[in-house]
C-alpha cells in the first residue's frame, strides 16, 4: 500500500479512534500534526532502511522525545490484538456453563467460574494435590461427638 494510502485522513482517524476515550495523548483535530510526525518517521526509516516493524518502533523510541504522537501510534500498533478469537471463545464457553448449569448455579459460583477460566493458563501450572494436601492440613474439618 502507498504512504499517501497509509497516511490519509480517514486510516489516522481510524487509528486514533483505537485511543481509549478520553485519552490526552491525541487531540481529535490535530490530524495534520500526526501525518506530518508519520511522514518524518517514513522518512527516517526510508534513510535508515529500516522494513520490520520492530526496527520502525526502536527508531520511534528513540525519536519519542520530537516525534512524541509517531511513538505512540507505534506503540498501539505492536499493542492492538490482531484477532478477538480468545474473547469468543471465552463467550462461547461462558454460553455452555450457562445452559450446563443453569438451574443449579447462582450469580457468584458463575462468576467465579469465569474467572478461573479466563486464568486458565496460569491454573494450569498449579498443582490440585498439593494445594488440596495442604488445605487439609490447616485445619481438622469434621466435629467430633
Amino acid at each position: 500500500m502507498p504512504w499517501k494510502q497509509i497516511c490519509s485522513t480517514e486510516n489516522v482517524k481510524k487509528v486514533i479512534e483505537l485511543f481509549p476515550p478520553g485519552c490526552k495523548d491525541f487531540k481529535m483535530n490535530d490530524y495534520d500534526g500526526v501525518i506530518a510526525e508519520l511522514k518524518v518517521l517514513d522518512h527516517q526509516c526510508n534513510v535508515k532502511k529500516l522494513d520490520s516493524l520492530t526496527k520502525i518502533f526502536e527508531l520511534s523510541e528513540d525519536c519519542k522525545t520530537c516525534l512524541p504522537t509517531a511513538n505512540k501510534l507505534c506503540r498501539l500498533v505492536l499493542t492492538a490484538p490482531v484477532s478477538t478469537a480468545s474473547n469468543e471463545r471465552a463467550f462461547s464457553k461462558l454460553k455452555i456453563v450457562k445452559n450446563y448449569l443453569r438451574s443449579t448455579m447462582g450469580a457468584d459460583r458463575l462468576q467465579h467460574l469465569m474467572l478461573l477460566y479466563s486464568n486458565k493458563d496460569i491454573l494450569d501450572c498449579i498443582d490440585l494435590k498439593s494445594s488440596v494436601k495442604s488445605w487439609s492440613l490447616l485445619k481438622e474439618r469434621r466435629i467430633k461427638i
